[in-house]
């Protein structure tokens, strides 16, 4: 796991990656960490690949939260959460879809039990393959390329990051397959990747500058899964 520390203060960036490390032997996982003063000093050497970005709420120059509404216009996957010793700042973190948030001082229980949701999560971003027979011919894929599936006439069309892919089948058996890997029935006719929403209403769902239909019968369940998916 790549990790960002965005904090003006030494102390609370020592804590945290002494933190980050012993979750890392817990849980057999190998943690990378990169830190940094300032929101400034972060956007301008941001790169992507992080997995996660955990930031400070009030540093000099730009906060923690204008830092990460900067950050969502060029990564809309990247997993926030918060550090703060202000609750109220907490709440702000929803218009950047923080995971979470650990109030200061940082204590290790707190902070383990939260981060194990952003483990959980990095795990389920996880790039995972299926192995396809469309017309286009036999093809492994990784799950996340997919943006949605629509179908037409028992026909059913693949949209990815990759191209275009078809072949005749069910929606009902592809929704069964994919729903453990955060996709969500959301119209009788389209199956999307809650990986790749950009933007919601309550009647469209945006993905790779395509606006895909609600259904009535689906917004409860989609909001539901949405929100589950947020919360890894």
């Amino acid at each position: 796991m790549y990790v960002a520390i965005v904090d003006d203060e030494k102390m609370q960036r020592d804590i945290m990656s002494t933190y980050l490390t012993r979750l890392g032997e817990k849980f057999k996982v190998q943690i990378q960490m990169d830190e940094f003063v300032s929101g400034d000093m972060f956007l301008k050497q941001y790169k992507s690949g992080y997995d996660v970005i955990m930031f400070d709420v009030d540093m000099p120059g730009i906060n923690g939260i204008d830092t990460a509404r900067k950050i969502r216009e060029i990564d809309q996957n990247v997993i926030i959460m918060y550090v703060t010793n202000i609750a109220q700042y907490a709440i702000m973190g929803y218009e950047v879809e923080a995971i979470d948030y650990i109030l200061k001082p940082i204590g290790y229980d707190e902070f383990s039990m939260k981060f194990q949701k952003v483990i959980r999560k990095v795990q389920q971003k996880a790039d995972q393959y299926m192995l396809f027979e469309f017309r286009e011919g036999l093809k492994r894929l990784k799950i996340s390329d997919f943006y949605y599936i629509e179908v037409q006439n028992h026909n059913l069309h693949y949209h990815c990051q990759s191209g275009e892919y078809h072949m005749r089948g069910s929606m009902n058996t592809q929704e069964n397959e994919l729903r453990g890997y955060h996709f969500s029935r959301i119209h009788k006719s389209y199956l999307v990747n809650l990986a790749h929403v950009k933007k919601m209403t309550s009647d469209t769902v945006e993905i790779d500058d395509e606006k895909i239909p609600v259904g009535r019968a689906y917004k409860e369940r989609l909001m539901q899964d949405y929100m589950n998916y947020l919360r890894g």
